[in-house]
């Protein structure tokens, strides 16, 4: 029965040619697909009777025999030597016999070196002494050939192996100047940086005053440090911001839009009002340590965010009965945190010079200050990312022991610092303020380091001659200094 059952199926397997390569695939009895095997070579040279142009290279090739290389292991027979006699044992001549190796004598198998012995001229160059690296040597060719004593090779210096993946990521790195600096004392052109001593009285005066001079040079004598096609057209004093010094700036840097929208909302096709007037509320400090989160708030909507907006450039008080309203987005978590040096932010302020159009976005609260680049320092940089709650939890709820609770909103109000600061806040925020407002302690009085040289009718330095107040004390006031600047 079951060969009866098998012609059926060999039966009902066979169809036209025309129909089979209609077909994709053909039905088998056999689970596995049928695979045959040739195990003879592929012949190394054409057919008879038909020629077939071939290279030499083929006539002296072994690979068609690499089949049967394969099929067959050779045995390699060698003796406990491994093929290599090392005759430790082996006397010299005049030595003791036998054993003399392990009493010592290494003599047999490193012979001492003769000194009087004739050296190649190849190898001459290797009794030469060594010539210190970034010193003239025996070849002054810029390219020196790889060997040369004293000398670093082109190699070594350019190609240098790459094993980043065998270390930690590297923000900084100053192989780029290790380089070229290996190349030019290969060349023998490495620059040394003379070292800075520290000037004397004369030389700091002159340096001092040296800056008032630059800094009354016309606008169109002036050229920029690296694009000489570039000149200046308009000069600001660099001043510090008062009104923004009581507060404290960070640079925040998201992995995402922070900004969120309704799910059947369309795309918004200009920049988010909202955004400009966020508001973090700082947790850090409320979490166990290493655990830092800030909650975001938005305004409730573009209208409280273009409201609140104007409030703040007119200057004007909220009343009591229009907060302005906030939201609750998310909360993030702190991933970098770490402190900034040398980092302002700066606002420009035409002055009275300032066009309509730089009057109407010019904030009314800092109305009348003089023209200027004001500037206030940015304390931090830090990176958050968008806190994802565990499988369970609810962001609305804080764990224990923290005393503080969610805020789901804000009611803001804007109101002028000098009617709500009260106490040790408004003393808090008058010194701040004071340490721009008002020139620092001891600023005028005169020292070694600090006087405007000055000459006088006779052509004789006066700098060594400060004025004197009532009591016969040595002064220099701000004023008198401004005043002998103007007269040189």
């Amino acid at each position: 029965m079951r060969t009866s059952l098998r012609s059926r199926s060999l039966t009902n397997n066979i169809v036209p040619v025309a129909a089979m390569s209609s077909q994709k695939s053909s039905k088998t009895d056999l689970l596995v697909r049928v695979r045959y095997q040739n195990p003879l070579p592929a012949p190394p040279f054409p057919p008879k009777l038909v020629h077939i142009p071939t290279g030499p290279q083929r006539y002296a090739t072994y690979d068609f025999l690499s089949p049967i290389q394969g099929e067959r292991e050779l045995p390699l027979i060698l003796d406990s030597e491994l093929g290599l006699p090392l005759e430790y044992g082996k006397p010299h001549d005049g030595g003791r016999g036998d054993g003399e190796y392990w009493m010592g004598n290494r003599t047999g198998i490193a012979p001492v070196p003769n000194p009087d012995a004739p050296i190649a001229d190849e190898d001459a160059f290797m009794f030469e002494d060594a010539t210190p690296r970034g010193a003239a040597g025996p070849s002054s060719a810029t390219g020196s050939i790889p060997g040369t004593p004293g000398r670093a090779s082109v190699t070594e210096v350019s190609k240098k192996v790459d094993v980043s993946w065998l270390r930690k990521t590297e923000y900084l790195s100053s192989e780029a100047s290790s380089q070229r600096q290996a190349l030019q004392a290969m060349n023998g052109t490495l620059k040394r940086d003379p070292g800075l001593n520290a000037p004397d009285r004369e030389s700091r005066a002159a340096a001092i005053s040296a800056t008032f001079a630059e800094a009354h040079k016309p606008l169109d004598e002036l050229q920029h440090p690296t694009k000489r096609d570039l000149r200046a057209v308009e000069a600001f004093e660099l001043l510090p911001d008062d009104d923004l010094w009581a507060n404290e700036y960070d640079l925040v840097r998201f992995g995402e839009d922070p900004s969120t929208r309704a799910p059947g909302e369309p795309a918004r096709l200009g920049p988010d009002p909202r955004l400009p007037r966020a508001i973090f509320r700082d947790l850090t400090g409320e979490f166990p340590e290493g655990e830092g989160r800030v909650s975001f708030y938005l305004p409730a909507n573009d209208q409280a965010a273009l409201g609140y907006t104007e409030k703040r450039y007119t200057g004007e008080e909220s009343a009591d009965e229009e907060p302005f309203d906030f939201r609750w987005v998310r909360d993030y978590e702190l991933l970098v945190s770490r402190p900034l040096a040398q980092e302002y932010i700066f606002s420009f302020d035409a002055g009275e010079d300032a066009t309509e159009g730089e009057q109407r976005v010019r904030p009314q609260t800092v109305g009348g200050r003089k023209k200027g680049a004001y500037y206030v320092p940015l304390q931090a940089a830090m990176q958050l990312r968008k806190r994802r709650p565990k499988r369970g939890e609810d962001p609305r709820a804080y764990p224990q022991p923290t005393e503080e609770a969610f805020w789901d909103g804000m009611a803001i109000s804007l109101h002028k610092p000098d009617s709500i600061l009260d106490g040790d806040h408004k003393l808090k925020f008058e010194a701040l303020k004071g340490e721009v407002a008002g020139p620092p302690e001891g600023w005028g009085v005169s020292n070694h380091s600090g006087v405007i040289p000055k000459e006088g009718k006779d052509g004789k330095d006066e700098s060594d001659q400060p004025a004197k107040d009532e009591n016969g004390e040595e002064v220099k006031t701000l004023e008198s200094q401004s005043q002998s600047h103007e007269e040189q």
